[in-house]
């Protein structure tokens, strides 16, 4: 499941280079006028981005494991996006940093509690948190 989620990180990457690219011909034959250069500017920032985060993801797969440490996660929260809704959920712990958590990891977390942190490494996404006093049953 995590090596799917992350392989998931991928699609981006190549749905926003594949727009990039369809929309680049499309100029070049003429099917739509030339936007400012300030449009291929931020098209290329959006595929780096991605590609960026796509690499990570692929480095995470092909190590093939996840790593383990305790941790204190200092707060968590959702960014509100500007049309409602919710981002990316992220918590803040006091050695790792920021980390990406999956929907179901936030929803069970407490900020202020220490916990085991089980993760990607590169691309920073938190796969469980188990608090200390359930792993030593």
């Amino acid at each position: 499941r995590q090596k799917l989620r992350l392989l998931g990180d991928c699609w981006t990457f190549a749905l926003f280079a594949a727009i990039t690219i369809f929309f680049v011909m499309a100029v070049q034959r003429g099917l739509t006028p030339a936007p400012p250069i300030l449009t291929y500017g931020l098209l290329a920032a959006l595929v780096l981005y991605t590609a960026y985060g796509a690499v990570q993801s692929l480095r995470d797969v092909k190590s093939g494991m996840a790593l383990a440490q305790e941790d204190l996660l200092i707060r968590s929260h959702r960014r509100r996006l500007r049309r409602g809704g919710y981002g990316i959920p992220f918590g803040y712990f006091e050695q790792l940093g920021a980390m990406r958590l999956p929907p179901e990891v936030y929803s069970q977390n407490s900020a202020g509690r220490r916990y085991l942190v089980i993760y990607s490494p590169a691309s920073k996404v938190v796969w469980s948190l188990e608090p200390p006093e359930e792993r030593s049953r």
